[in-house]
């Protein structure tokens, strides 16, 4: 064989690797471009390393794997580049009637601390029985400007009956800050757009829009077992289900706004279960017209609804026989 054709096959072999494979540059930066894979150039980052994904749509299923990296488009600021750089979890129909989990797009399992940063983003796509689009578990990853849209929490056809929870990110016993993030049209059984399972997840500047709760509770936030979520500058409309529902946790709300979303066939923005018959959840402040909230108590004994009060700031009281707390907004 001749040296020319040894070049050839040498330089076919080299571009196929390329395909297949991110581009180091430096020792800092990653970069994955439209046809290479995202979880291989996570493998082979170091901590502090930034991994930069080019406009494409990518199908596939990442891992943080726990490492300090950053995740990132192009420019996350510019909602052009974060519509335009996708990675999509692959779900289809046929998935679902094979009883098939196509899995969360973005998994945090692994101890991922707030270095750990997903940014600039659309991720959707996504279907498993807990965070379609993204999984949380053990971990307090950085998540900003991302759309988290049109996934799934869901049981496989074929597969066992359970609750689903977390259509757009399920964290459990986690921290995350997610911030100026885009959450709309996730469905799950509870927490459409979050489930929060005896976390503290810091929710900031965001929009939860057109999420969807089948048993009409936390269509935008669900949040339970002893979670302490803050919610600050958030804005929760017609999702379908409460805005937010809360059971024995603590919630705390700060320049929100509750607007349109529909549980039970009538606007119920807010929900606080009070199992134990006490109630001490949190706070709201400053959240939509402040001189137009409603809070109404549901009594057992009664079956009936009672105006409870209307006040902005801590929630807290003694009330054996109240079923639930729930707060009305209007604009």
């Amino acid at each position: 064989m001749s040296k020319s054709a040894l070049l050839g096959f040498a330089l076919f072999g080299i571009a196929a690797m390329l395909l297949t494979m991110a581009i180091k540059i430096g020792s800092a930066q990653i970069h994955v471009q439209s046809g290479q894979s995202i979880q291989t150039a996570i493998h082979s980052a170091n901590n502090g390393e930034t991994i930069i994904i080019h406009q494409g749509e990518y199908i596939e299923n990442i891992n943080f794997l726990g490492k300090s990296i950053t995740l990132r488009s192009m420019d996350p600021t510019d909602q052009n580049v974060v519509e335009n750089t996708i990675i999509n979890g692959g779900y289809t129909e046929s998935m679902f009637e094979e009883g098939i989990y196509p899995g969360s797009v973005v998994t945090f399992d692994s101890g991922e601390t707030a270095s750990s940063v997903l940014s600039g983003l659309t991720l959707l796509g996504g279907g498993a029985e807990r965070g379609g689009g993204i999984y949380c578990a053990s971990s307090s990853p950085h998540i900003s400007h991302c759309k988290i849209n049109e996934n799934l929490a869901l049981t496989p056809e074929n597969g066992p009956e359970s609750e689903t929870l977390g259509g757009g990110i399920y964290c459990n016993t986690s921290s995350p800050t997610i911030s100026h993030c885009m959450i709309s049209l996730n469905v799950a059984d509870r927490g459409g757009g979050v489930y929060a399972l005896s976390s503290a997840p810091m929710i900031r500047e965001s929009k939860f829009n057109e999420n969807f709760s089948k048993l009409m509770d936390g269509a935008g936030v669900y949040c339970a077992q002893a979670s302490t979520p803050n919610i600050i500058n958030c804005s929760f409309t017609e999702n379908h289900g409460h805005g937010v529902y809360c059971t024995d946790s603590m919630a705390k709300f700060v320049n929100c706004i509750f607007f349109g979303n529909l549980a039970n066939g009538r606007f119920e923005q807010v929900c606080i279960s009070m199992p134990s018959g006490t109630f001490c959840n949190g706070e709201i402040r400053r959240c939509s017209d402040d001189s137009r909230v409603h809070i109404r108590k549901y009594d057992q004994r009664s079956g009936r609804w009672h105006s409870l009060y209307r006040f902005f700031g801590k929630l807290c009281g003694t009330d054996a026989h109240a079923a639930y707390i729930l707060i009305s907004f209007f604009q």
